[in-house]
């Protein structure tokens, strides 16, 4: 009988909808909601959750000094327009690093 853990790896299946899982599963739809109700089902879920958000972060730290470097060129554009903008995200970005920073202390 399917249990929790075939129910975790066939939720991570973006392709697979409601009635896909029940019929990979083998299960009436009330015993779907008793093992959606699982706390091992629960508790792996959001541990899966925590290690996407931690990635989800990392990938987002590891764009900053690109990003930054573009638009620090940016700033420097021969269209005003464009330079005028940078600029303002430039002071934009800096404000916020440095209200965050003083939040944190």
């Amino acid at each position: 009988m399917p249990g929790w853990e075939n129910l975790c790896e066939l939720l991570h299946n973006e392709d697979m909808d409601a009635q896909d899982i029940i019929i990979a599963l083998g299960v009436k739809p009330s015993r779907l909601r008793r093992m959606l109700q699982s706390k091992r089902l629960e508790s792996r879920l959001a541990v899966i959750e925590a290690v996407a958000n931690k990635k989800a972060g990392h990938a987002v730290v590891a764009s900053i000094a690109p990003t930054v470097q573009k638009l620090t060129e940016l700033t420097e554009s021969q269209r005003p327009e464009t330079a005028r903008r940078a600029c303002l995200d430039v002071l934009e970005t800096a404000m916020r690093i440095f209200r965050s920073e003083r939040i944190q202390k």
